[in-house]
């Protein structure tokens, strides 16, 4: 959520985990703030001014993910994710286990945020059609 009139902007790049790993602390959000201008300065080229019009400003690298979630190494989509192997999501229909649901970044790949969410709604559909015989008329 942000205050009325204000916009929220999200900006990021894939960076290896090896990198920031083994920095001194002072070292580590030195680096961390140039690598949050770097890329702001970037993306001025597409939308001049942006800098001017940050009030707040948060930054993260593999070490704060794994530092928030636990998740190896900061993964941000749950397991080490290679869409050669797994293009689409497909989720769990008949486990063996009667009432045993999975759904969770964890659960399938590419995992994130949204898989979570579509996972939790596909456990969902199947358990009010399977309890009502009715699901949502429309994917999220």
């Amino acid at each position: 959520m942000v205050p009325e009139g204000c916009h929220a902007l999200w900006l990021g790049y894939s960076s290896p985990y090896e990198r920031w790993k083994g920095m001194s602390r002072e070292a580590y959000r030195e680096q961390k703030q140039k690598e949050a201008w770097r890329l702001i300065k970037e993306v001025e080229e597409f939308i001049p001014g942006l800098s001017a019009h940050i009030r707040v400003m948060e930054s993260a690298t593999p070490l704060t993910f794994e530092r928030y979630t636990g998740n190896w190494r900061g993964a941000t989509a749950g397991w080490n994710w290679d869409p050669s192997r797994n293009p689409r999501l497909h989720p769990s229909r008949d486990l063996g286990i009667r009432g045993l649901y999975f759904a969770g970044h964890w659960a399938h790949s590419p995992g994130g945020v949204p898989t979570a969410m579509i996972t939790a709604w596909y456990v969902a559909q199947g358990l009010l059609q399977r309890n009502t015989g009715k699901g949502y008329d429309t994917a999220p």
